[in-house]
């Protein structure tokens, strides 16, 4: 029997924060007018099919985030960043007492802070490439 799921989710978040007890650009002083401001957008599309003994999971996400730090009305600071993520999922039950899982995961984050734009793998995307083959006792 053959089962098809396809699931989409989405999240989209902004938000606008005031407390206390920060440094003020210009003096270095502990002042009481400090806010934030932060934005986040992130969704995940996922299929995934069964057929028989094998079963299959594909996914993709990718989240950015926004945030922003003021103290008395001026920037102090700010980030932006972003992680992306590929991964494929499958599985084997092919004996009573056995099952084999494998998959591959591909994923990649950045940041800049406006002094460093990097990312997670900065030398090559392969760096975070991950491969998964595991043998499972059933029962």
């Amino acid at each position: 029997m053959e089962e098809l799921r396809f699931e989409l989710i989405a999240h989209d978040v902004d938000a606008e924060n005031e407390y206390d007890s920060c440094f003020s650009n210009t003096t270095f002083a502990n002042v009481d007018d400090c806010t934030d401001d932060f934005s986040q957008t992130s969704y995940r599309a996922t299929a995934e099919l069964g057929t028989g003994s094998f079963s299959h999971k594909l996914a993709y996400s990718d989240s950015t985030t926004e945030k922003e730090f003021f103290s008395e009305g001026q920037s102090s600071f700010a980030a932006d960043g972003e992680l992306e993520r590929f991964e494929y999922l499958g599985s084997w039950n092919g004996m009573e007492s056995l099952r084999l899982v494998y998959g591959v995961d591909l994923e990649t984050e950045s940041i800049d802070d406006g002094s460093v734009q990097e990312g997670l793998c900065p030398t090559a995307p392969y760096d975070c490439l991950t491969f998964l083959v595991e043998v499972q006792p059933i029962g």
